[in-house]
Parts: structure tokens; sequence; C-alpha cells
């Protein structure tokens, strides 16, 4: 008998905290759905329970935008108590007909917007900071490919991409990042059915391990560095 409470223990505290955590990710993603942006639940939903299970420490995130997926992110993060994600963005956008696209949702956002850029960082910050997760999440606003170079090679947990989607630009960003990942880290890439995107698709199946269980369809697929 005394061999078997341990046991019955161990089984009783896992069960009453996974309770704990699906009541905490309720109440998240219904907070998670008053921020504007382009993060469905179910995706946050899947970001969460990732992070939950596999308790990365140093996460980047390129294209928060108002953090609609930085917000699910940082309060998983801050449920496992540890662990940190650098939201990456310029918040701010140059509208020139020549790098619009029409798959491009956040240009045509900053095209057709009367919102500037400063409100939008200004609104980011606060949401975050308000609902205690300062030490959870950490801005910079700074272009992403100077950005990088705030991170040692072989240091990120698991790096979050829904930044540019010009082609070129992203392919680059995806080459510098992939070296700040660290053997066995997670990289998500958000907006992968876009042919902009095909290009880091086929360099992520070619380099990394593709998760199509925790993948949330085509649109946002998890691969692991090897």
């Amino acid at each position: 008998m005394k061999k078997i409470l341990p046991l019955v223990t161990v089984f009783l505290s896992s069960l009453i905290m996974a309770q704990d955590w699906n009541q905490y990710k309720i109440e998240t993603l219904t907070n998670q759905t008053r921020i504007t942006g382009w993060t469905a639940p179910q995706k946050a939903s899947v970001l969460m329970d990732f992070i939950y299970v596999n308790k990365p420490a140093l996460c980047v995130e390129i294209g928060p935008f108002l953090g609609s997926a930085t917000y699910p992110i940082a309060k998983a993060l801050m449920f496992n108590k540890q662990g940190i994600v650098h939201s990456i963005d310029t918040w701010t956008y140059y509208y020139s007909g020549e790098r619009l696209a029409e798959y491009d949702i956040g240009a045509n956002f900053w095209k057709n917007s009367n919102i500037n850029g400063d409100a939008i960082y200004l609104e980011f910050v606060v949401r975050h900071f308000q609902d205690n997760l300062r030490s959870y999440c950490h801005p910079i606003r700074l272009n992403s490919l100077t950005a990088a170079k705030l991170f040692s090679d072989s240091s990120i947990d698991m790096l979050y991409l829904d930044g540019d989607t010009l082609p070129d630009y992203c392919y680059e960003e995806l080459l510098l990042y992939y070296s700040k990942v660290k053997s066995g880290g997670a990289i998500w890439l958000n907006r992968a059915d876009l042919e902009s995107k095909h290009r880091l698709v086929e360099f992520l199946m070619e380099n990394c391990n593709y998760h199509k269980n925790w993948s949330y369809g085509i649109e946002c697929v998890l691969f692991t560095k090897k």
C-alpha cells in the first residue's frame, strides 16, 4: 500500500493540473477573441497546448501586430511559470503598390486603415502589461533582420514566423533565424499555405521534422530542427 500511495498522489496531482489548465485555457481564449488579428481561437489553442506540454524557455515571434498570437503564447508561458516570448515587429508600414499583394492581409490593413503604427504598438504594450504579462512578453520594435543579431545561434526553443509575406524577404528571414533555433527546437510557420511561402516549406521539409499532429492544418505548420 505504501508503494501505491505515491503513484495515486502523482495521478491526482496531474489530474488537478490538467483541470486547472483547461479552465485557464478557456478563459485565455475568451479574452483572445477580443484582440484584433488573424489568429483563430482554434490555432491559439494548439499553440497553448504545445507550450504547456513542451515548456519552451526562449520563444521568438515575428509579426505580432496587436498580439492575437502573442497573448495566448505569453499566457501559456505564464501558466508554466517559465519562459519569455520576444515579439518582433516594426509596428510600422510604409505602403507602396510594389509591396502590396492581394494575399497580404496585414499590408491591406495598413493601406485601408487610419490607425498609425505608434497607436497599434501602444495598444499591444498596454494590453500585455495590463494582464501582468510583462515578465513573459518582451516587445522588440525593430526590423526582424536587424533583431536577429540579438539572439545567439542555437538559443531559441520556439520560433513563430508570421512576418512579411514577400517571397524573397520571408525566405531570407527564415534562413537567418534558422541558425538561431537550437537542435530539436520548434519552428512554427504561419500562413504556410500561401504561394509566397512554398519555398520556406520546401526548406523546412528538407531540413526539419514535420509534425502533422501538432500543425493547424496546412495554415500553421510545425517543424522541429534536426
